[in-house]
Order: C-alpha cells, then structure tokens, then sequence
C-alpha cells in the first residue's frame, strides 16, 4: 500500500484546488471536510463535479455520533477510524489512514482526510469498492447488510446468548473442549445465515462473499465470548508462558547486530515493534492477523529489495523479545485454534503463513539457542570507532584489562592494576610515610586508580564486568582492595544491579556481605529486587529479601519503579509463581497500584497467581476478619499488610518443608540450636577452645549474639490455615523435627483450620510411619481423633491400603468401629469403595479390620454433630 507522505502532491487534491474552486470556497466557509483517497487506489484523471462531491463531507448536528452526509446525498459513519458508506440498502467502508489541515490563500484553514479508497465506486481502479474485512467493525457491517430480516437477527443473538447460559464454566474447560463447543456454536450460526442470506452476484465471485461471511461471524462471536477464552487460555498456557519470559526477559539487552538483521531493515524495526506491541488490544484473531500484517508490512515497507522469510524470521524473532507482552503462548493458541473462517487447518493463505512465522520466531526464543549465542559485551579486540578500524592501534590498557576478566584470568588482573606507568608495582616501600617524591606519588595516585577504576563506553568498571562474567575470585580482589561498590554505570546500574539482571546469586551474596546498597535505583527507578524480579530469578530474590534482615538496610518490597509498578507487579505480570509467593510471604502489598491504576491482580494472566492474589488481599490484608487457630499471629491494621511475625511462621514451615531443622530450631529459639553451634564451631576449625586470634574471636562473637536472641515463635504457633510446625513436620515425614517438637511440649492433639486434622492425622495421610510412632508415644495423643468429615486416622490408612499403619494403629487400640459424617466405619468404607482385582496391601487390610470389628455395629460409636 502506497501511503502519502505529502498530499499537496496527491492527483485528487490538485484537481479540487484547481478546476473546483468554488467547492473548495465552500468547504472552508461551512467548516466541512474533504477526504482524499491516497495515490494509486484511483485512475489520474479528470474528475466529474459529483465524484468531487461524493468525498466532501457535511458532518450532522448530533454530536454524540461521528455521521456525516456526502454532497451527493450518501450517508456516511465514521466508527473507530472506519468510513462506512450506505447507499440504497447497499454498504461498502474503507478506513480512514491520517487527518492534516491546510490553508488557502486568505490563511483560511479546512481539514483533509487521507482515506483507503475512494469514497465513489466509479473511482475505483477495480471493478467495486468493496474492501477486504480487517477490522471487527467492518464485520459487524457485513453481518447487518446481511441480517435484514428482524426475525432473522434475533435468532442469531439468542443462540448466543443460550450458548453463553448453557457454558456459565467454559473458562474451566480444557482449551480443546473450549474450540469444539464454540466451532460448534459458529457452525450453527453459519448454517442459518447462509440458508436465509439471499444469495447476490458480487463483483468478487462467491467465493469472497462466502469467505466475508465465514469471517465476520467468526469475528463477531469472538468478540462476545472474549473475556472468557482469552482468559482461560492464558490461564491454560501460565506456566509456557512464564518459562518464555524467562527467557525473554534475560535477553532484553539483545541487539540488532546478534541476530544478524538486514542492515536496510533495522530502521523500521522500532515501528513494527509498536505495531506489534498492541497485539494484545485485539480480541478476535481477524484483528491480531491485520495487527501481524501491518507489523511485517511496516518492516518490508521502502525496502530496496525483496523481503524473504528468512529475512523476516530473525526480524519476528527481536520483535518478540521487544515487545513487552507476557502471553505470547495464549495469544499464539488463540489464532491457531480459533480461526474458524479458514478452509481447513492446513489452509496456506497469508494469515497462515504470518501465524506460523511467528510461532516460528517463538519457538526459536524458546530453544534457547539465542541465550548461547549473544555475547555479553563487546569483543574488546572489536574495533569500536573509525580511527581503530582505519589504524593498527593496540589494544588500551583498559580494553586489555576488561578482556582479561572475561577470561577470569585473576593473575593477569592483579599484575595489570597493580603495575604503574613505567612498569614498576606500585607496591614499593615509601621513602618516608610523608614523602612526596615522584616515585612515592606515583604509588599513591595507582592505589586511588584501583578504587577509581577506568571505564568503558557504556560506563563499565571492571567490578561490573567481574560481576557480568561471574568471576567470584576477581570480584573478590576488587572488593578487598576497597574499590567503590556502589558506582554506576550510564544506565544508573551498579554491579548489584547487573548480578540480579545475570542471576548471579553466589556474586551477589558476596557483595550483599561487602555492604553493597541494596535499596539504590538506575535511572528508571528499578532497585535490583525489581531487576531480579523481572528476570525471574528467584534464587537472587531470596538473597535479598532474607539476608536484607540481617542488614541495617533493609529493602524496600513495595517500593515502586518510575512506572509506579512494584516487584509485585512485575512477578504477577510474568507470571513467576514462585517468586510471587516470596515477595507476599515478605509483605508485599497486593493492593498497591501503579501509574495507570493497576493492581498486581489486574495485570496478571495466570489463574493461579490470581487465586493467590485474591487470597492476599481478602484474608491477609483483611484485618476486621476474625481469626481462629491457636496463636494466630497477628496484622498490622494501620498498613493492612501482614505482621511480620507472619511471614516469619511461613518461613519456618519453609524450612520444615526443605529439611533445615537448625534453621527450624532459630525460628523456634529451641535449645538444641544454641547446643549445635558449639559443634559448627569446631567443626569450622578454631584452633583451640581458648584462641583469642582474630578469626577465632569473629567466630565466638557471633556464636555470642546468636544465643542471645530470645525465642521469635511460641511452640504451637500457626499460620492462617491452622498449619503448626508439628502438623508440616508431620506430613513430610521429618522425624527429627518432630521429636524436637513433642520434647518442647508441642501439642500433638492440635487441629487445623481447614479440615480439623491433628498431626497424627496427617502423618497417617502421607503414610510416614517413623513419624506415627513418634506421635503414638507421646502419652496425650488422641488416637481416635476425628477431622471435620468424622474421619479417625484408622480411616485414612484402610482407605489407602496401609496395611503396615493400619496394624500399628489397631495394636495401639484404635477404635476399628468409628463412624464419620456418612455413617461409615473403616471396613464399611473400604468394601464400598474396592472393586475390580485387590491388591496384596488391601486384602491384609480388609482382613485385619474385620479380624478387629465388633459382631454388631449397634454398639459402635457414630460422629457426633
């Protein structure tokens, strides 16, 4: 498509000013608008008084609708930058491409719209004026130029609307489920349209008509059922998607040149990325194809040559990593599996062929084969400027030196900032501690040059490319020579920041014990908790957020970027389950917006997240809800956030979770921590009991302010669900914890909040036996405890088949004729539930419980309500 860089040009115009005057006059006095089509959608010649007239539009006095009349008489309606023409029941549009003012002699201004095609069908360079459906208006114009019967219309919309009825639960549907009931609604849509439509000779053949048809009613329905599809399936497709931006987010650096794209092409890269960015915005697959058309159209547009697919390829693949959305996997499925209006799933038109480049382009981000391939940074032996290239020059010494540590050549690094201008080490011995002599401020001035370090062009010190290269042993030099860890580069990004961007977590535990500032910002006001966060790297997040308690510093989890997103907000919108969940178990407010009013919930695609999210903000920053559990932690009401004694219990079950009983035991502040430091200490290799030297007294120091802290947790304390430490110690089988916790008088008889399950309950469900022996010795244990649906722990064994738990309960005098809530006993549970062939486990169940069961059933005791 020819687009007008300057109208002044255009045929159409130059014929109005020159031979219709008079119109022309008229126009700028009453105020109306003269539309020209763009060059080359019309023959050059020269026009008739009514083809003029057809494109001066007289706009209506109502001024809530964009309608207008042409001077011969046409009515004309402007909808979402589409001019739709209707004319003895017949209707054709052409989109509006741009609007300019202009001014005549007398300074006297009048509007010019640029438009597709012309407005009058003699016009024309083809035979008609009927332009191809590309936009969701244009669909809903043909439907009613077709639905002219009222009767005909209204069926149409109620089988929509029972459709909807009858799928109130389509958003849980499985996504192939989701397509065959929704082909199925379009196909009896489609069967009725065509049996009532007339049929009519149309200047493009049957064939287009039908395809319009097909089209427009495929639009349509998507358009009514968008909130539900694309929602589910970027439900459906949350984890594809976050494992994508994962990758995505870690090659946001990637340049033009490291995907070899065509030099004539990279130009108009930026403007196909915006194009493509609004991808999203589009909820019909007719609107995301015209939004990938126009993408690759602006890339190929004013190039000198012929645009391959393997030149478009590497073009699409950039634009996805670029881009910016955070579901490439549900939008790729919905124009796979609900393009309804194509022949056949293999159809190869050109919506398929943009379809599947671009899965091309995504499948090839998700290999990984990119991540190995980009360096990352320049090759310092790479001429940088003209006068290298032109020239032999030698490398300089700071392009040698950042060289050397890509290489990690830690020897080489030391020699080279250690060595002066003339070669010597810089180590010499003063002449005096007050000498000024040549030799001694030469020294001097080289030890300030190792804590002031050279530069690169993008602001690099050699700590940050130590950091980018994950050279430990060279950052570790860097540090011990005192040299400036907060420095910036030209972006605002200290070496901090790049070891969450690389995911550098044993680098930047390194340097968060150098007392690195973690709450410094770049210059876009991202904190490296925002940088790890957006990277998806939770290992770096944890780093942060739990030693930051250890730090006079702590980080801030709610500070907000420039954007006013938080790292909440980023988390959510790609998706990162995980580290969602860290950032709330850290207080992390899910109620904060951004800049353009969004939650975390808002901008989140993945239904699991949103559930959590939901969870967050309706229990846990709810603090009018009443709790119930023994020693609730409680919120804070003046911040609606959770106390921090909150997330300290989720850390605790944590490190129950992992098997971290010394963590566990600090938590608790139980005394078999304080007991095994002794024996770290010694296992750490002091050099005798009594040895005051400097390493030996860092280590009692510490040893001392840690058996000073007090207990942080009470025994039987629990989170929101009524989980206590013994219940996780417990379901996960972890016998040493649970000994520790019954000898610290944990209560063995405590409920949850969810199903009132005691430990033993649990233990019994998850099968640990070493833990159900532990729980039976302890003399308090209620062995016929009953959960909330009346089911004893004897019930859950014999209904998994735990025929070594089943004869451990019973030796211990379980009551084999418990009833629950259905007024069933073990034995009567499990005859209802076998069928088929038993196994060895259920036969020696069955036959121990009704080796155990009373003769009567009449004396056994039910669940009491």
């Amino acid at each position: 498509m020819d687009y007008d860089e300057d109208l002044s040009e255009n045929e159409f115009l130059r014929e109005l000013r020159q031979h219709h005057e008079a119109t022309l006059q008229q126009v700028i006095q009453e105020g109306w608008i003269v539309c020209v089509p763009r060059s080359g959608s019309f023959s050059n010649r020269k026009f008739q008084k009514d083809e003029i007239n057809a494109h001066v539009l007289v706009p209506r006095q109502d001024l809530f609708t964009a309608q207008f009349d042409s001077l011969d008489g046409k009515e004309i309606l402007l909808v979402d930058r589409i001019l739709t023409v209707k004319h003895d029941a017949q209707q054709y549009s052409t989109r509006l491409l741009f609007e300019e003012t202009f001014y005549n002699s007398d300074l006297r201004k009048y509007c010019v719209w640029c438009i597709e095609q012309p407005l009058e069908t003699s016009m024309c360079i083809s035979d008609n004026c009927t332009s191809k459906i590309t936009n969701l208006q244009e669909a809903v114009n043909f439907l009613q130029m077709e639905l002219l019967e009222k009767e005909l219309r209204s069926d149409f919309e109620v089988k929509i609307k029972d459709f909807l009825y009858h799928n109130k639960d389509l958003n849980s549907v499985p996504m192939q489920a989701q397509r065959e009931l929704v082909y199925s609604l379009y196909t009896d849509c489609l069967r009725t349209l065509l049996e009532h439509a007339a049929p009519r000779e149309k200047a493009l053949g049957s064939g287009y008509y039908y395809w319009s048809i097909r089209v427009s009613l495929e639009t349509y329905i998507l358009y009514i059922l968008r909130r539900v599809l694309l929602k589910s399936l970027s439900a459906g497709t949350a984890a594809e998607d976050a494992a994508l931006n994962k990758i995505t987010r870690n090659l946001s650096e990637i340049r033009l040149d490291d995907l070899r794209i065509r030099s004539d092409l990279q130009s108009r890269v930026d403007g196909a990325r915006l194009e493509l960015s609004r991808l999203d915005c589009f909820v019909t697959v007719l609107g995301k194809i015209e939004c990938l058309r126009r993408t690759v159209n602006h890339v190929s547009h004013g190039s000198s040559s012929v645009v391959s697919s393997d030149d478009l390829l590497p073009v699409l693949v950039y634009l996805v990593i670029k881009a910016g959305l955070s579901n490439w996997m549900a939008q790729l499925a919905f124009m796979q599996q609900f393009r309804f209006s194509a022949r056949s799933v293999h159809e190869t038109d050109e919506g398929s062929f943009l379809i599947t480049s671009l899965e091309a382009a995504i499948e090839h981000v998700r290999s990984g084969a990119i991540s190995r391939s980009v360096p990352i940074s320049p090759d310092p032996r790479k001429p940088t400027t003209k006068k290298r290239a032109t020239s032999e020059q030698q490398p300089s010494a700071a392009e040698r030196l950042f060289a050397c540590i890509e290489k990690g050549e830690l020897a080489e690094v030391q020699m080279m900032l250690a060595r002066d201008e003339s070669g010597q080490p810089s180590d010499t011995a003063l002449c005096h501690p007050l000498c000024t002599c040549a030799s001694c401020e030469r020294s001097w001035a080289h030890q300030r040059d190792l804590r002031t370090c050279p530069k690169d062009e993008r602001g690099f010190t050699p700590l940050h490319m130590a950091v980018l290269c994950n050279q430990i042993a060279i950052v570790d030099y860097l540090l011990d020579h005192e040299i400036d860890i907060d420095v910036a580069d030209s972006d605002g990004l200290t070496a901090l920041h790049h070891a969450c961007i690389r995911g550098h977590q044993g680098v930047l535990l390194h340097m968060l014990h150098a007392n690195a500032d973690p709450t410094v910002t770049d210059s876009t006001g991202n904190t490296p908790l925002h940088c790890a966060t957006e990277r998806g790297h939770e290992s770096c997040v944890k780093a942060l957020l739990y030693l930051s308690e250890q730090m006079k510093v702590p980080v801030d989890v709610n500070a907000g970027n420039e954007n006013g997103d938080t790292a909440l907000h980023l988390a959510a919108k790609w998706g990162y389950v995980l580290i969602v969940r860290i950032l709330l178990e850290c207080g992390a407010n899910c109620r904060l917006t951004n800049r353009k009013g969004q939650t975390p919930l808002t901008v989140t695609y993945s239904r699991y997240i949103g559930k959590l999210l939901e969870y967050y903000a309706n229990v846990c920053c709810d603090s009018s809800q009443p709790r119930t559990g023994p020693q609730v932690a409680q919120k804070s009401k003046q911040s609606g956030q959770p106390h921090p004694e909150h997330r300290t219990i989720d850390r605790l079950l944590a490190a129950i979770v992992e098997g971290d009983t010394c963590l566990a035991c600090y938590y608790l502040g139980l005394e078999v921590y304080r007991e095994r430091l002794p024996d770290v200490r010694c296992a750490n290799g002091m050099c005798h009991p009594l040895c005051d030297c400097e390493r030996c007294s860092a280590i009692g120091e510490t040893l001392l302010e840690r058996c000073k802290r007090r207990r942080a947790l009470a025994i039987n304390v629990c989170n929101s669900l009524g989980e206590t430490a013994l219940h996780v110690a417990a379901a996960t089988g972890r016998t040493e914890m649970v000994r520790l916790l019954l000898d610290a008088g944990a209560n063995v008889n405590v409920t949850t909040a969810s199903e009132g399950r005691t430990p033993l309950h649990l233990a019994c469900l998850n099968g640990n036996v070493d833990s159900v022996r532990l729980l039976l010795n302890c003399a308090t244990c209620y062995l016929d405890a009953q959960d909330y649906d009346g089911n004893t722990p004897l019930h859950l064994v014999s209904q998994a088949g735990n025929a070594k738990l089943v004869g451990l309960l019973l030796r211990q005098g379980a009551n084999v004729d418990a009833r629950n809530r259905h007024d069933m006993t073990p034995l009567r549970q499990l005859e209802l539930e076998m069928s088929g062939v038993l196994s060895a486990n259920y036969g020696d169940v069955l036959k121990m419980l009704k080796r155990n069961s009373q003769p009567s059933s009449s004396s056994s005791s039910s669940f009491d309500d």
